[in-house]
């Protein structure tokens, strides 16, 4: 990644963030934020975590996460996230479905599926920013990721 792309994300960053924690309503920021389409034919693919403002229990001691989004045979959306933990490669697969314009829905195994907006996609789908607000207990609340 560029320098001058580097510098838009962690401004873009920066301005999502204050946005957020000035008024920390998941739902009404999820309302806000989402964006009115996205072409995901285009935004199925690799990608790169640039930045993610949680440390959930996978997330927990990783580095280069990636995130690969593939069509599934039954229309759903494969994800596939892998990291670097400990010099060893840890994967965590999901299933995805398209629930609006621009928002998923994730499950990964667990009895809950996660919203999952996309509020930012650069014209040429090269960057993006995604996030996912839940009330679940002990998983709840406001994620931000920047891919």
């Amino acid at each position: 990644m560029n320098l001058m792309r580097q510098f838009l994300a962690i401004v873009f960053l920066g301005a999502v963030s204050a946005f957020s924690l000035s008024s920390y309503d998941c739902e009404s920021i999820r309302k806000k934020a989402v964006l009115n389409t996205i072409d995901f034919q285009r935004y199925l693919g690799h990608w790169y975590e640039l930045y993610h403002s949680t440390d959930f229990y996978f997330d927990r001691g990783c580095s280069c996460t990636t995130a690969d989004y593939s069509l599934g045979s039954d229309g759903s959306i494969k994800v596939d996230n892998k990291c670097q933990r400990s010099n060893r490669t840890v994967e965590k697969i999901g299933r995805a479905k398209i629930v609006g314009n621009a928002s998923l829905e994730v499950s990964f195994g667990l009895p809950f599926k996660a919203p999952y907006d996309i509020f930012y996609i650069a014209d040429d789908y090269s960057l993006a920013g995604v996030i996912s607000c839940t009330n679940v207990p002990l998983f709840g609340g406001l994620e931000l990721w920047i891919l």
